[in-house]
């Protein structure tokens, strides 16, 4: 239907034009039909341009001229025409994607190099089967190639996703599959450098997961073995959904009859990978690491910094909110929630027994640690009998037990600070102070 306003203008601006250059005879000239050559005068009966017959219908009165008016309107019809066909023309053009007939090597390098509509070219091209082989083959290095990079790139998630339907599709060589495997899961161990002689070791498993979004496939560790020089000793660890992301498991170990001085410390476990409960991979992880043992008499840089412009910081620094609201699933308790943040970077590392006071008594006692340069904040929630009071205290007291339960915390500031009063804010509003 678009068309046919520029087709009627098309075809009348041409009919037009037609009639225009034929134009009209003016004037009294004999001429011949044939060559329209001037007859004027000439006294023999054929034309001496062409030499027709002119003797009878074949002469014509009147020298031809073009027509002005037809002329002009007919091309103004087709400028009109061309104008609306152009307007056309170039709204459909703006809606093709051009993209589309790119060759795979452009778009391949366009995807590799960031460019977003360059991914999702070759996203739709994968999805839609539009590959050859060696095409897959060339989508798999990259992908795999984007899997091992530390920080993970942009849009790993979606890269990770496509090295998954080519591992389900088939796509994948015996050794592409092996390194997808291997880069599903990426393990390492820290041991705290330093524990007393009495003290468990404490440890920490780091993930380094980069699996699909769709969390299809899962890791699974048994067969956990941690040794310490000869001594050895089964651990728990566990496993879960792999995704694009990391974790960290920290736990303990006990050992007995160990001599002060450097131990090298060894964790080996099997590590299964399935998806959908069926069996991918299975491999042996070795992990290593190193822990000082020091005699109970020791000195193990738990809680030793006194500094006193570090409780000035803290006691300038951390706020503290309180709220209660009421249990909908306990009549006669209330749901307690401390909410603490500090918006500047610790001067020190931190490790605190934290205690709410409430009219002289105790009601609340969680822990708090935080990393030298931490920035953020700590919440916590219990359940607490009705509270009639306003206002609560919250007391913050170092404690070195929990720095040797950890394997990144040493040199923790040792004092007590005091927060409070601090108003409570219920649920159908106050104020809130610090």
């Amino acid at each position: 239907m678009v068309f046919i306003v520029p087709a009627t203008l098309i075809l009348l601006g041409l009919y037009c034009v037609v009639r225009g250059m034929a134009g009209r005879r003016c004037g009294s000239d004999r001429r011949c039909k044939k060559c329209d050559y001037n007859l004027t005068g000439l006294l023999s009966e054929r034309c001496p341009e062409c030499g027709m017959d002119v003797s009878g219908d074949a002469v014509v009165i009147g020298d031809r001229r073009r027509d002005l008016g037809p002329l002009i309107f007919g091309v103004v019809l087709l400028l009109m025409a061309g104008a609306f066909l152009g307007t056309v023309t170039a709204r459909a053009v703006r809606t093709v994607d051009w993209y589309r007939i790119v060759p795979f090597f452009k778009v391949f390098n366009d995807a590799r190099s960031g460019s977003l509509s360059g991914y999702r070219e070759l996203e739709r091209r994968f999805y839609l089967n539009e590959l050859s082989t060696g095409q897959f083959g060339d989508l798999a290095d990259a992908c795999l190639q984007r899997q091992s990079q530390t920080p993970a790139p942009p849009r790993v998630g979606r890269w990770l996703d496509m090295l998954d339907e080519l591992d389900c599709g088939g796509h994948l060589t015996p050794e592409q599959q092996q390194r997808y495997y291997d880069q599903l899961v990426a393990f390492s161990l820290k041991v705290r450098p330093q524990v007393l002689q009495s003290d468990p070791i404490p440890f920490q498993i780091r993930t380094l997961q980069r699996g699909p979004a769709r969390q299809s496939v899962n890791y699974h560790t048994h067969s956990s073995v941690i040794s310490i020089g000869d001594v050895v000793s089964s651990v728990v660890l566990s496993g879960g959904s792999v995704n694009a992301g990391q974790s960290a498991l920290t736990s303990h170990v006990s050992f007995d009859g160990l001599h002060p001085g450097l131990h090298p410390v060894t964790l080996t476990f099997q590590c299964d990978l399935t998806r959908y409960g069926v069996m991918l991979s299975s491999r042996e992880v070795t992990l290593n690491g190193e822990t000082t043992i020091l005699a109970d008499n020791g000195t193990a840089a738990m809680c030793t910094n006194t500094n006193p412009a570090v409780k000035g910081f803290l006691e300038k620094n951390i706020n503290a909110e309180v709220r209660v609201s009421p249990s909908s699933t306990h009549a006669d308790l209330e749901m307690f929630s401390l909410y603490m943040s500090c918006p500047a970077p610790l001067p020190a590392d931190l490790a605190f027994e934290v205690v709410v006071v409430v009219d002289g008594e105790e009601i609340l006692a969680k822990s708090l640690t935080g990393s030298r340069g931490y920035r953020g904040g700590w919440n916590f929630a219990s359940f607490v009998p009705t509270i009639e009071a306003e206002q609560v205290f919250v007391i913050l007291r170092s404690a070195p037990e929990l720095v040797a339960a950890t394997v990144d915390l040493f040199d923790c500031w040792r004092g007590e600070i005091t927060l409070g009063p601090i108003e409570i804010k219920h649920r159908r509003g106050s104020t809130r102070s610090k």
